[in-house]
């Protein structure tokens, strides 16, 4: 035996090979200390080992694969240290395993479905806790493990529905902890929706985000976690998300800040119709058209809504009256769209030359309609459309309030010149 325990050795455990007298130990502890450094590939040759223990060190690197030649190990304790990277499947073959504690680690990847029956029937205490193990839980059959006494799975990104057994714990002295699966479950899903939905992997940045696990461990791309790891924030101004949102995303329970600002998300803006957490929403400069919904019950207890400088149009809702909600020159962007439409129609828009974006349900500012100019707060201040083949007559059609230059030369227009035209530039 090597009994070291609770001391305050540092450096690294040393290198086993060659170490002749070694090769016969079957304890060997060495928890509690100061010790760093990886776990040697060198341990894996005492095969006599029946006792490992080396938890509450300060261990960092990957689980050697060597390790699974200790078919005789019976006690196998890492806790709390910084081990990374997965658990070797050729662990499987540690036949005899009573205790196995690998809790409060780093240690990522999937679990095999057969990982606890591939285990010994003497199997007592499994503690794979407060890791970062994702995807589905592995199957346990309690009735061919009977001296199963603790499984603690929790504190991990299992996904998955929660299986039978996590809640059905056999009599006092057995215990079971699975924690929170579904809800990570959920909120990965829900996430990997919004991705596809809005064109992530065209993002600037999507670091993460096409992972099957996450997105807290580790962290997604513009994506902020509760110490308990569940999604509170989505921040992902100015980064090429386009398309049209799916207003779930702002379901998920614990979302309190999302911010989307500067992008090119269309369509009409579509708030969440039940209560939900959210705090702040940022929806600022995309490319939403349309009228604003009449109600905004469903955030009633939000602290600040930005969906300015969009193509939005009015009548302004009472609720953006509110000192919290920034909702900018709806009605203004509304009427001189309805202008240059109808300009659009009376002078034969479909046989203009060229008419690019004339006939979207938004703009004419974001995206620019072809011939048009615009100010910087979002206002037509020219339109040039000079050999177009424009037809028709412009009898007040044109009334722009912020219009400086119109440029119609050579083409077929036709009748008086409207005196409000003038009186307008």
């Amino acid at each position: 035996s090597l009994i070291l325990s609770g001391n305050r050795l540092n450096g690294t455990i040393p290198d086993f090979t060659g170490a002749a007298a070694l090769m016969t130990l079957e304890t060997f502890l060495l928890n509690d200390n100061l010790l760093s450094g990886t776990i040697p590939s060198s341990l894996g040759s005492v095969t006599t080992l029946i006792e490992v223990q080396l938890a509450r060190n300060q261990l960092t690197g990957t689980l050697p694969s060597s390790l699974d030649n200790l078919i005789n190990l019976e006690s196998f304790i890492l806790s709390r240290n910084n081990l990374t990277g997965t658990i070797p499947s050729s662990y499987m073959r540690l036949f005899n395993i009573v205790e196995l504690y690998l809790s409060f680690n780093n240690f990522t990847g999937t679990l095999p479905p057969s990982f606890f029956q591939s285990l010994s029937p003497s199997l007592q205490l499994v503690f794979l806790n407060n890791n970062n193990f994702y995807g589905p839980v592995p199957h346990l059959n309690i009735a061919s493990l009977p001296l199963l006494e603790q499984v603690d799975i929790s504190g991990n990104m299992f996904c998955g529905p929660l299986p039978s057994w996590c809640s059905e714990p056999r009599n006092e002295n057995f215990s079971l902890s699975c924690g929170n699966l579904t809800g990570f479950c959920d909120e990965i899903s829900v996430l990997h929706s919004f991705y596809d939905d809005v064109g992530g992997s065209s993002w600037t940045r999507n670091d993460g985000w096409s992972l099957p696990y996450g997105p807290c461990f580790p962290i997604w791309e513009g994506v902020t976690c509760s110490p308990d790891s569940h999604v509170i924030a989505i921040d992902l101004q100015n980064n090429n998300i386009s398309g049209v949102l799916d207003t779930r995303v702002f379901n998920l329970p614990f979302l309190n800040r999302v911010d989307l600002s500067t992008n090119r998300l269309t369509g009409t803006v579509v708030l969440p119709s039940a209560p939900v957490s959210l705090q702040i929403l940022s929806l600022r400069d995309n490319l939403y058209y349309g009228s604003l919904p009449s109600s905004i019950e469903a955030l009633s207890d939000i602290a600040y809504l930005d969906i300015s400088q969009n193509n939005i149009c009015g009548p302004l809702p009472e609720w953006c009256a509110s000192d919290d909600v920034v909702c900018s020159d709806i009605t203004g962007f509304c009427s001189e769209r309805d202008i240059l439409q109808t300009f659009y129609g009376a002078t034969n828009g479909q046989d203009w030359s060229v008419s690019t974006g004339w006939g979207l349900p938004y703009g004419p500012c974001v995206p620019i309609w072809y011939g048009v100019s615009c100010s910087p707060d979002g206002h037509v201040i020219r339109l040039d459309l000079a050999n177009n083949n424009l037809r028709g007559s412009i009898d007040a059609a044109l009334q722009l309030p912020f219009l400086e230059s119109l440029d119609l030369s050579h083409n077929n227009i036709q009748g008086s010149l409207p005196s409000s035209l003038l009186n307008d530039l």
